[in-house]
């Protein structure tokens, strides 16, 4: 895995998420993308938060996909995910 400084989180806010089929989409829809290390769902405020080292530019690509609505709120360095595995 990568360092802990490689981590990043990036919030995304998807105006149409309000339910568990959304998340299930969107969980095949960015499954296969190997830089991803967790999703963390916030249905009731429409966040999703993705845990990734690089490829950014894939993970927008998917996004952009499965939600034209879906608009990037938050991209930071972190530590703690890497902390909690």
């Amino acid at each position: 895995m990568s360092a802990k400084s490689d981590m990043i989180q990036s919030t995304f806010r998807i105006a149409k998420m309000d339910c568990p089929s959304e998340e299930n989409m969107i969980r095949l829809k960015l499954g296969h993308l190997t830089q991803i290390t967790t999703l963390e769902f916030d249905i009731p405020n429409r966040l999703l938060h993705v845990y990734h080292s690089k490829g950014l530019e894939e993970i927008d690509k998917t996004m952009e996909e499965i939600a034209a609505s879906a608009a990037d709120v938050l991209r930071e360095k972190t530590k703690d995910m890497m902390e909690k595995c």
